[in-house]
């Protein structure tokens, strides 16, 4: 688990690096697009807006949740298409 303030300082500021999707309350997600995703202002709006967000770190091929309204963030670790680690 990770503050939500420190990763997104690490790790969105790349964000042409990445893949994400958004959640809501009623797990409807959206695949954001590439204007989305390199717009900064657009995606921490999405996080300030208390939707889940997955993000996917395509160089690193990491995956994260975060929970906006918690203000943290958790890695999910793969392996054959079944999360085998939250962290």
């Amino acid at each position: 688990m990770e503050n939500l303030a420190a990763f997104t300082e690490r790790n969105i500021s790349n964000h042409s690096t990445f893949n994400a999707w958004i959640y809501d309350s009623n797990l409807n997600y959206k695949t954001l697009d590439i204007a989305e995703k390199l717009n900064s202002p657009r995606l921490s709006q999405l996080i300030d807006s208390n939707l889940h967000l997955i993000i996917e770190n395509i160089i690193e091929n990491k995956f994260f949740i975060i929970f906006s309204e918690l203000s943290i963030v958790t890695e999910i670790i793969f392996n054959n298409n079944q999360v085998i680690e939250i962290k």
